[in-house]
């Protein structure tokens, strides 16, 4: 299915091209996944979250580990995790800067803290969204499980309910 936009053709025709080149170069690695190509803004899978909708559905669930997290939930909330240090950097080289020329500087310290907890446990949720439990986080003690659990993570989660609870995605 391809869906485009008068003002986004030429991007989408650059898109096309450069997926079927792929696709035609190595047959075997792309014959399984389907050719689609969307607005980057449009959601593309079911009733997906905004960036500010994750962000605070994320904070909401600070030391929540049940339930379940769509792939749109996780990775906005993932993105927010990692900007919101790098401005903490920044306001360290300004406001406390021989501290964070040594690699000490607090803000930066405080907003990772801060969002260890929910970071831990939106992967929690993540993973109940694809039918495995939680302490799967473990193996990220491992290379190989730090591979292992991206590949899980950017996986389309289970249709329906699990045993984790309701579709996160489900429309009504």
């Amino acid at each position: 299915m391809l869906m485009m936009e008068v003002g986004d053709q030429s991007l989408t025709n650059a898109m096309v091209y450069f997926q079927q080149r792929a696709i035609s170069q190595t047959p075997g690695l792309f014959a399984a996944l389907p050719l689609r190509v969307t607005r980057f803004n449009q959601a593309t899978e079911g009733n997906a979250m905004k960036f500010g909708e994750a962000v605070v559905s994320g904070l909401r669930n600070y030391f929540d580990f049940s339930g379940r997290a769509s792939r749109s939930a996780f990775w906005f909330f993932i993105l927010f995790c990692i900007l919101v240090p790098i401005v903490g950097s920044v306001g360290d080289l300004f406001f406390f800067s021989n501290l964070a020329r040594e690699g000490l500087g607090p803000i930066y310290a405080i907003s990772n803290l801060a969002l260890l907890v929910p970071g831990l446990a939106i992967s929690a949720r993540r993973l109940h969204d694809i039918d495995r439990t939680g302490w799967w986080f473990l193996i990220t003690l491992t290379i190989i499980g730090n591979i292992w659990l991206l590949v899980w993570w950017c996986g389309k989660g289970q249709a329906g309910r699990n045993r984790f609870g309701p579709n996160p995605l489900a429309t009504g």
